[in-house]
């Protein structure tokens, strides 16, 4: 018989066969991840050589080519250019594009001696991130749930409606990656690999501290040794660290990268206001001159808002669901199975992959709530994709619309961004 084990509880070892399995697992999710790349590049490619792009915004960076310049739109132009030249000393609007994405992309272009154009050096990183991140996913979620759920979950996540992110010169895949990774180690009890794992993270994003904060945490937790989990977490933060030290003597401001965020007219609200107070004035959007070429159209903001509104929504019904279901147990005062300790740094992340996105928005249209990039910004919090499956997997209805919206959604939204509409 094959007995699933519940969550929060460890997998049997098994024998040879069902590590075979696990191995065989791990090679059909990195598979779907890999078909969503191709199938990405091959639909992008036909729209571009028959439609071609839009007319609309001529100032989105079309390239000549439609194979290798199909993804690099808007933000990506950031990572490139930090790739190529660093942070000029009078661009301090850089700094919050963290430099872990940008130095790989720099070192295997170096390798490549050239060979590789910087933009083709970050679609090569994106994708090989993004196709690791789904084996390895699933092997973590093994842990946890069954094989059936685990694929359905990396379907989701490899077609998630932000998905071409994964493999555009953008470092979302390799964000996702470093966290699975962090999870995965700790799952396994190697602290200190899931910390040197923590403090390239941390020097990929700012929410790298949040994964050391979690590796640290579960060290002290498993081995009570508080001067070992304190190591951990300074180093594990490292990456930030050094960047702190970098913007200091470039530009006079350490934390150069929470300022600067007035550049991009980004603010802090409470979590989930911008999104309702968004849907609520969504259609008060101006509409651009007929002759404007600089700014989207009245259909582009809206159809971008609500789909970062719908992912933002999702997260926030997720987040309600974990909290009732957390507080049920606790008033319970019975774990019916779950390992608290081993889902601590499962917690952690989804806490602050989605409040942190969800408590920003933009203003720079009067009084209005820009809520771009929100869905991009969520689909780094890796806890969504099995908490999103494991809410909807008592009605098969239900996951199949889930799935199959996904699917549509991420073409969709894919070639929006393929053709040069604003989505960022």
């Amino acid at each position: 018989m094959n007995v699933t084990p519940a969550p929060g509880m460890v997998a049997p070892r098994g024998t040879g066969s069902t590590r075979g399995a696990a191995r065989n697992g791990t090679a059909i999710a990195a598979a779907i991840a890999a078909l969503r790349v191709l199938l990405g590049y091959l639909v992008g490619h036909v729209v571009i050589s028959t439609i071609g792009y839009t007319k609309h915004l001529t100032y989105s960076l079309a390239p000549s080519s439609s194979w290798s310049g199909l993804f690099f739109r808007w933000d990506a132009r950031y990572f490139v250019s930090i790739a190529q030249s660093g942070y000029p000393p009078n661009q301090p609007a850089l700094a919050p594009f963290f430099p872990g994405y940008p130095l790989l992309v720099r070192a295997l272009h170096a390798l490549t001696f050239g060979s590789l154009t910087y933009i083709v050096t970050a679609e090569v990183i994106s994708a090989a991130a993004f196709i690791a991140a789904a084996g390895l996913m699933y092997a973590a979620l093994r842990r946890f749930i069954s094989h059936r759920q685990a694929m359905v979950t990396v379907f989701f996540f490899a077609f998630f409606p932000t998905s071409f992110f994964f493999f555009s010169p953008y470092p979302e895949s390799l964000i996702i990656l470093e966290f699975v990774a962090i999870l995965y180690l700790l799952d396994r009890e190697h602290f200190a690999a899931a910390t040197a794992v923590a403090a390239v993270a941390s020097l990929t994003s700012l929410l790298g501290v949040a994964a050391a904060g979690a590796v640290a945490l579960s060290w002290l937790l498993a081995r009570r040794d508080l001067l070992k989990a304190i190591a951990s977490a300074v180093l594990g933060a490292m990456g930030t660290l050094v960047y702190m030290v970098f913007l200091l003597n470039r530009f006079g401001d350490p934390i150069l990268f929470i300022h600067a965020q007035k550049y991009w007219h980004r603010t802090v609200n409470f979590p989930w206001l911008a999104t309702f107070m968004n849907l609520s004035s969504v259609q008060r959007v101006p509409s651009p001159p007929a002759n404007n070429t600089a700014i989207p159209s009245h259909t582009n903001y809206i159809v971008v808002w609500l789909m970062n509104d719908a992912v933002s929504v999702l997260g926030l019904i997720l987040f309600i669901y974990v909290a009732v279901r957390v507080a049920t147990h606790l008033r319970s005062g019975a774990k019916n199975g779950l390992d608290y300790r081993r889902l601590l740094p499962w917690g952690i992340l989804f806490l602050t992959g989605l409040l942190v996105p969800v408590s920003s928005s933009i203003h720079q249209h009067e009084s209005l709530y820009d809520t771009e990039s929100t869905a991009r910004l969520i689909s780094v919090c890796v806890p969504i994709y099995p908490l999103t499956i494991h809410l909807f997997k008592r009605s098969r209805l239900l996951l199949a619309l889930l799935v199959t919206g996904t699917f549509i959604s991420s073409l969709g939204f894919q070639l929006m961004f393929n053709r040069g509409f604003w989505l960022t």
